[in-house]
Parts: C-alpha cells; structure tokens; sequence
C-alpha cells in the first residue's frame, strides 16, 4: 500500500510527463496514453473503486515505450 505523499508524487510525475512533447510517434497517441495514466492516478488519489485495477492497465510502460520511444 502506497502512502498518499506518494500517490500525489506519483500522479505529479504523470501530469509532467504528459506536458513532454512527443519527439517519436503521434501526438494525438502520446496524450491518449498519457491521460489515461493521468486519469487513473487522479481516481487512486479520490479513492475510487478499481482505480488500482485502471492504474495498472494504464501503465503498460513497454505499449507506450514502443511507439513513442
């Protein structure tokens, strides 16, 4: 169990990483899959149900690192 400093550090991160322009693949891509991460830590910080569920499914790391990496 994360505490709540670092979930909000966590969906900060997020956030930022969003602003980042794309230097490789679609932009429109890029913030499809940068909201979705962003949506997702913003429903663990209200405490929404299966928020963990949509984090983890959000944070693919290697599907976004492939297209836009």
């Amino acid at each position: 169990q994360n505490s709540t400093e670092e979930q909000k550090k966590l969906h900060e991160m997020l956030v930022s990483l969003g602003k980042n322009p794309v230097k490789k693949g679609d932009a429109e891509s890029w913030k499809k899959l940068t909201s979705a991460l962003v949506k997702s830590s913003k429903a663990v910080l209200n405490g929404e149900e299966n928020a963990g569920e949509m984090l983890k499914k959000a944070a693919n790391c290697k599907a976004c690192h492939n297209i836009h990496k």
